[in-house]
């Protein structure tokens, strides 16, 4: 693999010249996601679950009789 340098002032250019584009309308899609504030929400919502189960008991939940196969 191949890694192309760039000195620092011409990085410095180069990141110049990108911030002037306009974005790009997935970018923009995602940018109206990111701040809908039910999305803000949902995944605060989420954030929180996940981190109440995170001190749970590792024990594996066992599947209920009627699922498994017969023993014999």
């Amino acid at each position: 693999m191949v890694k192309k340098q760039t000195a620092e002032p011409g990085l410095l250019s180069t990141l110049s010249e990108l911030g002037k584009k306009p974005p790009k309308s997935a970018s923009r899609s995602i940018e109206r996601y990111l701040k809908c504030e039910s999305q803000q929400n949902l995944c605060a919502i989420v954030a929180e679950a996940v981190d109440s189960t995170k001190h749970a008991s590792l024990r594996p939940i066992e599947a209920p009789s009627s699922f498994l196969p017969p023993l014999a």
